[in-house]
């Protein structure tokens, strides 16, 4: 990947809302775990089971990290649903990013 692109996707990321930047943060963390040759994550044609099965675990992270919190930045998410949409989109365009 070319390091101008690089640049401007993180230079994009410090604008993303708190919220997000904490999902984007998890997510990039279990992407960097499944970052090796042969990674389902790099399939030309990624499986929506797995890609789901990724999803639910980074939502149950995040959601244990905010049960954890215990101090006035916590971050309330709306319902589970839009927090689970959410991460599948960030997690979708992330194996995006990682691909090209």
């Amino acid at each position: 990947m070319d390091s101008s692109f690089s640049n401007k996707i993180d230079y994009v990321k410090e604008m993303y809302p708190k919220a997000f930047a904490k999902i984007q943060s998890t997510i990039e963390e279990e992407c960097d775990k499944m970052d090796y040759v042969g990674s389902p994550m790099y399939d030309e044609y990624p499986d929506k089971t797995r890609l789901l099965g990724i999803r639910d675990r980074i939502f149950e992270i995040v959601h244990m990290e905010n049960a954890a919190c215990e101090n006035d930045v916590c971050i309330i998410y709306p319902e589970d649903d839009w927090l689970k949409d959410t991460i599948m989109v960030l997690l979708l365009y992330e194996i995006q990013r990682r691909n090209q």
